[in-house]
This record gives C-alpha cells, structure tokens and sequence, in this order.
C-alpha cells in the first residue's frame, strides 16, 4: 500500500514537473495538464480515506517531501558556489549601477550647468551681434556724416579761397547726394536747415567781389574812355593825312573808313575783366536768384552813372579837365554796357540801358533818394551827429556855454554807434553798394576826422603849432580814408566778404581823443570856470559856466618865440600817424 501511494506521489510530482514546465506557454494545452493531475488526485486521495490511512498518507507526504528537500539540497549544494558568485556579481553590478548612477546624476547636472551657461554664451553672443551690427550701422552713419563734414568744410575753404564755382558744384552735390543719407539725423537735418545760409554765403561772397569789381571799375572805365579817345584821335589824324594828299575824293562814310583803317591799327587793346560779373551771375542762376541780382546790378550801374553826370563841370576854356574826365567816364560807361549786352543778352537789354538815359533829370533830383538802402540812411545818421558836432562846437565857442560843447562830445559815440550798425544792416540785408561805400566814408571823415579837430580846437588847442597839428590830424585822416577806399578791392577778405584788419588804426578810434578832452573839461582841465550860469538847455544839458580859454591841461611850450605849443595837442599827432601807417594792422572784429 505504501508502495503504491508512493509511486502515486511521484507521478503527481511528475505530472506535476510537466504542468510546471508547460507552464511556460499559455494554452489549452497546459489547463487540460492541470486538470488531468487533479483528476488523478482525486481518487487517490479518495482510496487513502476509503482504507483509512490517512496517517500513513502523511507519513509517506513527508516522507516524499523529505526526499524532496533532500534532491533539493543535493541540487542547491552542486550550483551554491555559482550562486554565490552570482549574487556578489549581482551585488557588484548593483555597486557599480548606483555608481553609474551618482556619475549619469552629476554628468547631468554637469551638463545642465554647461547648457545653462551655453545658452547665457548663446544670449551674450546673440546681443553682441546686435551690439556689432548697431555699431557697424553707426560707424557707418558717421563715416556719412564725416563725408558730409568734409564736404561742408571744403564748401567753406572754397568761399574763402574764391573757387566759387567748384563750391556752387560741392553745394548742389551736398543737396541733392549727400543731405538725403543723413536725413534721418538730427545732424542732417540741422546741416539742410543752414542750406539757405550757405547758400546766402556764398551769394555774399560773389555779389562782394562783384561789387568791389564794380568800386574799380570806376578808374577803368575812365581809361577805357581816354584810350578810345585818344584812338579816335589817331584815326581822325590818320584821315586828314590821307585826305591831303588825295586830289579826287570820294565819299565814304566814317564807319566805312573805321573799317578799311582797321588792318592797319596796332594798337594794343585794352581789356577788361568780366569774370567777376559773370561769376557772380552764374551763381545768382545757379541758386535761383537771377532776377535779385539783376535788379541789384542795375541800381549798382544806376548810382555809377548817377555819380558821372553828378560831377561838377566847369566849361571854362582853362579847366576842361573835369569836363575831359566825365566824358571818358561817360564814354567808357556805355563801352563797358556795350560788351555786357553783347556778352549776356539775356541778362542785360538794351531797354535797361535807355531807361537810365532815357530822363536826364530824373537821376540828379529823385533816382538816388530811390536807390538809398537801409544801410545808407543808417550811415547819413553818422554824418548827422558829424554834423551837429561840429555845430555845438562852434555854438560853444560864440556863447561860451559848455552845455553846447558837452553835446558836441555826445555826438562823437551816438556816431560811432551809427558806424558799427550800418555795416551790420548792409551785412543783414546783404544791400551793400558803391554809394553806400563813398557815403560812410564822407560820414565818417566828418564825424571822426574834422569833429574832433574843431572839438580840440574849441577846447583851447589855439596857438599856431597846435593848428598845424590838427591840420595834419585832418590830413592823415583824409588820406587813410581815401588809400582804403582804393586798396579795399584787393585786400584779403574772409568767407563772408568782410575784410579781414585794419590797415592802420580806424578812423573811429579817434573817439578815445574825444573821451579825454570831455574828460578834461568835466573836470576843469582845460577851462578857467568862473560867473557859474546854470542853464539847462537842449537835451544833453548838464551845468552851465561861463569860461574863457586861459587855461589848457598839460601847459603850453615855447619852441621859438611866438610859436608856443600844448603838449596834450600831440595826441592827434600820433593819432593820425597811427591812421596812414601801412605796417600796422589790426584784425577786424
């Protein structure tokens, strides 16, 4: 019995082992296994009840189980040592896994701190680019406007150095090319608000050459008058010769005869530069201000002829040479109009011509108040106060009253006021002429020459030496007004036509002369004060004395018996000298 339970046992675990293996795979095939070996339990299970032995199934239970465990043992003894081997492998292999695993840790922080730090590089690297290219378009921008710069300098190097027509071409490049580029700027756009201030610049600067050309053409036209006179001459003689020794004479007309006479003319001709003229027009077209100009010109031309025919004539058979020099004025007036109309048909006609001669009353009554500019009436009120000055003075002298005489000083600044605004008005107005040049001279040689000589004089300057200096003072001033008026056409100017210094001391600086002798007399310097009358009389009145010239600051010297001398006179002296000299030379404010 125990022997058949026995073998029951083993096909179970059998059968059992082959479940267990078919386990394996999932199928039908290994659920009918399993079904088969309960099948087969249950009826083992059933016989051992049936018998009642149920204490021997247990035994032999345990014993199979021991058997077992002992296969087991017999089993795990054999494979231990790989066992063992395997599980300290294992435990290694877990060793280096957790290793591998701080390393894959720290290599990723690693290598998020190396991509945080790339892309902070990335973000430098992308704002540097934006920083280059921001810089680039700024070197770029400036380079632009240093060209612009350069162009803007060489425009005022070449105003200054005359080269107006390579200025006109650097001025329409500056508009039209270079401006628009830097547009976008405020640099730019300041550089096209001063357009128009260049451009009046450089019209300035043309129109002052032109008018200086004018001022000498005055002394051209009157050799270009004597010369064709004087050829006109020759050819008449030439005739009479001809006509002498000719027996039969036909008629011929003395154009004709100018004619056929021309192969046989070597004179030298006589020319005239015109450049000046047409530059100035060329630049009036060039900046749109043709038709300024021309009005301009015309009046310019106007006060010349004006000034001819104004000259005083005397017909008298022993002074025909005033007579003489207004018509080689004339003449050479109308030759020089001749070769404007013949050169520039366009800008001149010859109705501009004729209406100048066209009344011949009109320009000595009225056409020279009309062609007064602002800047002239400016300049009359500098010969005013001249004037008055001169008028006080002597008013002072009859009735020895300073009230007169300290009006008289005022006169002498409010003049030299007017002096410094009508060049500032004729700058402002850009209205300067050839009428307006010979008026401030004629004002100022009364105010600043002949006012403060009388001023002297009524101060008590009297003896016979102290007049020859005044005269020289009045001479030296006369003189340095006149050499100005003759050299002002080639003395170097700056980019606004203005001339740069003084070729010896202005005639204004005679207003420290003034200050001195107010000065003396404010304090009893040159006048023994006695019979105090006060009167307050005119608008400049400031106290009243009644005095007698007995008393001169400074004393007086006897050089030789009856010729006595003060001192103080001498002031005008170096004064004057100061005026004519040529090396001295201030530069103009």
């Amino acid at each position: 019995m125990a022997d058949s339970i026995q073998q029951q046992l083993q096909q179970l675990v059998l059968l059992s082992d082959s479940v267990g293996t078919a386990g394996a795979g999932v199928g039908a095939g290994s659920v009918s296994t399993v079904e088969e070996a309960m099948e087969q339990l249950g009826p083992l299970i059933h016989s051992v009840y049936r018998a009642n032995k149920q204490k021997l199934f247990r035994q032999q239970v345990e014993l199979f189980a021991q058997r077992k465990d002992a296969e087991i043992m017999k089993l795990c003894g054999n494979y231990h040592q790989e066992f063992v081997q395997s599980v300290a492998q294992l435990l290694k292999v877990r060793q280096n896994t957790s290793e591998l695993q701080e390393k894959v840790v720290g290599l990723n922080a690693e290598l998020q701190l190396s991509g945080k730090s790339l892309y902070e590089k990335k973000a430098e690297l992308l704002s540097l680019r934006r920083e280059h290219g921001n810089i680039q378009d700024a070197v770029d921008a400036v380079r632009g406007c240093l060209d612009v710069v350069r162009m803007v300098a060489g425009f005022d190097e070449q105003v200054v150095g005359k080269q107006y027509y390579s200025a006109i071409k650097t001025l329409g490049a500056l508009k039209d090319q270079s401006l628009p580029q830097v547009r976008r700027f405020a640099f730019g756009r300041m550089l096209e608000s001063s357009i128009p201030h260049m451009e009046t610049k450089l019209q300035a600067a043309a129109l002052k050459d032109m008018k200086d050309w004018l001022f000498g053409l005055k002394k051209t036209t009157r050799d270009i008058g004597r010369h064709l006179t004087g050829r006109m001459q020759r050819k008449q003689g030439m005739w009479a010769e001809r006509d002498a020794a000719v027996q039969e004479r036909y008629f011929v007309s003395s154009a004709v005869q100018f004619v056929l006479d021309e192969e046989y003319d070597h004179d030298e001709p006589l020319a005239v530069d015109m450049m000046p003229l047409y530059q100035c027009l060329h630049i009036n077209e060039k900046l749109g201000r043709r038709a300024e100009f021309r009005r301009s010109f015309t009046e310019d031309r106007s006060d010349q002829l004006s000034l001819i025919l104004a000259s005083p004539v005397q017909f008298a058979l022993a002074q025909l040479a005033p007579f003489e020099a207004m018509l080689f004025d004339v003449i050479g007036f109308f030759v020089v109009e001749h070769g404007i109309l013949a050169s520039a048909p366009d800008f001149r006609s010859k109705a501009d011509v004729k209406r100048k001669t066209s009344d011949p009353e009109l320009p000595s009554r009225f056409s020279m108040v009309r062609s007064f500019q602002l800047a002239d009436f400016v300049t009359l009120g500098n010969g005013v106060c001249g004037c008055l000055s001169l008028m006080f003075a002597m008013k002072a002298l009859i009735t020895q009253n300073t009230d007169f005489l300290f009006t008289s000083f005022w006169c002498i600044p409010v003049g030299v006021f007017f002096d410094f605004l009508d060049g500032r008005v004729a700058r402002w107005k850009n209205s300067s002429s050839l009428l307006g040049q010979e008026l401030d001279s004629l004002a100022d040689f009364c105010s600043f020459g002949i006012a403060p000589a009388v001023l002297g004089f009524a101060c008590g300057f009297q003896k016979m030496l102290d007049l020859v200096v005044l005269t020289y003072f009045v001479c030296c001033g006369l003189a340095r007004l006149a050499r100005y008026n003759a050299t002002v056409a080639a003395m170097p100017k700056d980019s606004g036509g203005k001339v740069k210094f003084f070729e010896g001391t202005p005639i204004p600086t005679t207003l420290v002369i003034v200050g001195v002798l107010a000065y003396g007399v404010s304090c009893g310097k040159f006048w023994r004060f006695a019979n105090p009358v006060y009167q307050h009389e005119g608008p400049f009145a400031v106290f009243s004395q009644a005095f007698t010239p007995e008393h001169v600051w400074g004393g007086e010297i006897t050089l030789f018996p009856g010729y006595e001398l003060h001192p103080l006179v001498l002031m005008y002296g170096v004064s004057g000298t100061l005026m004519i000299s040529r090396r001295l030379r201030i530069p103009k404010p």
